[in-house]
């Protein structure tokens, strides 16, 4: 794999701290703590550039325990199809936070459900993320396994 050139590395950081601009005017009330979205894009973006050699546009990426959607924005940036599962309640709040960006809006798909019954077809995701969810499982060992099968032979699991 060739990875992500400089210029787009470049391209993505900007992006990603004006979709954490929009996010702060627009979802700041519904954060844990004041500099949650600068914390999380920060912390996206490092992990982006650690993974640029691995990372192609044409990548499909599963975000587990998505959350409010944030990350599937940055993630969008950079993959043409991001998928996104969480609790049914969790993922009306991510339908609302990817509208922020109608453009990457059409790159996302949201899926109600839990990192242990995941669904999907057999070996469908070329990336797997999760950022602070296996810690919270009763049965982490099911979901690895869940993994397992949507990821593609070829494919990387990235856990936070």
């Amino acid at each position: 794999m060739i990875g992500l050139d400089p210029e787009r590395m470049q391209g993505f950081q900007r992006e990603a701290f004006r979709i954490m601009k929009e996010a702060e005017r627009t979802l700041g009330g519904t954060v844990p703590w004041p500099d949650y979205f600068a914390t999380r894009t920060a912390e996206h973006v490092l992990l982006i550039r650690k993974l640029s050699g691995i990372l192609q546009p044409s990548m499909n990426c599963l975000e587990i325990g998505c959350g409010k959607g944030y990350t599937l924005l940055l993630w969008a940036l950079l993959l043409d199809s991001v998928t996104g599962i969480d609790e049914a309640e969790t993922i009306s709040r991510a339908r609302h936070t990817v509208q922020i960006r109608p453009d990457l809006a059409s790159r996302i798909i949201l899926v109600s459900g839990n990192a242990e019954n995941i669904t999907g077809q057999d070996a469908s995701f070329d990336l797997v993320f999760s950022q602070y969810v296996l810690e919270h499982l009763k049965d982490p060992l099911k979901a690895l396994a869940g993994i397992r099968r949507v990821l593609k032979p070829s494919g990387h699991v990235v856990h936070v």
